[in-house]
């Protein structure tokens, strides 16, 4: 299927990543068109976004053109699973978005190496100078380091590679910033040559798209570094849990040193 149309079909409400990868198995958007009822229910996730997809095509193709016009205005790059700038670490997840939208050098997203950076948002004053060093040391030895831009753990993990510009922050969605305190350090990135990416243009469900930034952080990156303590039941615990998952390396900070996690 034609990249327009795809992206056509990604803004019709209720479509994500698993209507895109099914949709994409018909040749054009016209046989799309033209299916079964059948083959329709099994493409989208509901009855109402089928027969949108039915009625008002034309009208989301137009639309497609607009938000194309308005991330180029923003010096935005969508990059569709199917490009050599897509990150190739993150295809061999099934979790992969079929769409990523990137500020900044898109080169950055297959370096030979990277890691993530992940932790509270409201870590302890050593946990902050945890992820500083960590950062640093990753970049000198040469590899990415991978974050979420949230406050706490990954501003200062983004914040401490600004010197070298070797860091990716994946947001939940690509405008506005989220956070918005963070807005001037994503903009520090795109300036350092560092790259900004999101599965999402916009902001829709936001539980949902940190839960799937997440994912991609953990996709993009060979291995997982917690520089601080982390609540049980946070954000932090469900990306360590997911990365292990994932047969991703995860270290965390304990006593005074890293120590490799294990899936128990």
């Amino acid at each position: 299927m034609l990249f327009e149309d795809l992206f056509a079909i990604s803004l019709i409400p209720g479509v994500g990543d698993k209507t895109l990868k099914k949709a994409s198995e018909f040749i054009t958007a016209n046989a799309l068109l033209n299916a079964s009822d059948d083959e329709l229910a099994d493409v989208f996730p509901t009855k109402k976004a089928a027969d949108i997809f039915c009625t008002s095509f034309d009208d989301f193709r137009a639309l497609a053109k607009q938000k194309r016009q308005q991330l180029m205005q923003m010096g935005a790059v969508i990059l569709h699973r199917d490009n050599s700038k897509y990150p190739q670490r993150l295809l061999t997840n099934p979790d992969h978005p079929v769409f990523l939208y990137c500020l900044g050098d898109p080169e950055m997203l297959n370096n030979r190496a990277s890691a993530a950076i992940s932790g509270p948002r409201k870590p302890s004053q050593a946990g902050i100078e945890n992820a500083k060093r960590t950062a640093i040391s990753l970049n000198s030895h040469g590899i990415t380091v991978i974050s979420g831009l949230a406050t706490g753990i990954d501003t200062a993990a983004h914040s401490a590679c600004l010197e070298s510009g070797n860091t990716i922050a994946v947001l939940p969605f690509l405008t506005p910033v989220y956070p918005p305190q963070n807005e001037a350090l994503c903009n520090k990135i795109i300036e350092k040559n560092g790259c900004v990416i999101a599965p999402s243009i916009e902001q829709f469900n936001i539980k949902f798209q940190l839960l799937h930034r997440d994912k991609v952080i953990i996709g993009m990156s060979d291995s997982l570094y917690v520089p601080d303590a982390f609540a049980s039941d946070s954000g932090t615990a469900y990306t360590v849990n997911y990365a292990l998952n994932h047969s991703k390396a995860v270290y965390l900070y304990k006593n005074g040193r890293y120590t490799k996690a294990t899936n128990s």
